[in-house]
């Protein structure tokens, strides 16, 4: 019954762990994946604030869109 617990727990958590190492695996100064709720604009915000950047844009690697600073 414990063993079904901790399989649960792993399956909740395999997003965020799939989030983090797909992000590690992205070349140069890219992060966070962009989407339908998270645009370039969200990105060069992001980039300036957070990153102290010049500014930033969603660029495509392996078919998958992430915010990229420069």
């Amino acid at each position: 019954m414990a063993f079904t617990k901790y399989i649960i727990v792993f399956l909740i958590l395999l997003p965020f762990i799939a989030y983090f190492v797909l992000t590690d695996a992205v070349p140069g100064n890219c992060n966070r994946p962009c989407g339908l709720l998270y645009t370039s604009g969200d990105c060069n915000r992001d980039c300036i604030i957070k990153q102290r950047a010049r500014g930033g844009a969603c660029q495509m690697y392996d078919k998958i869109l992430y915010c990229c600073c420069n």
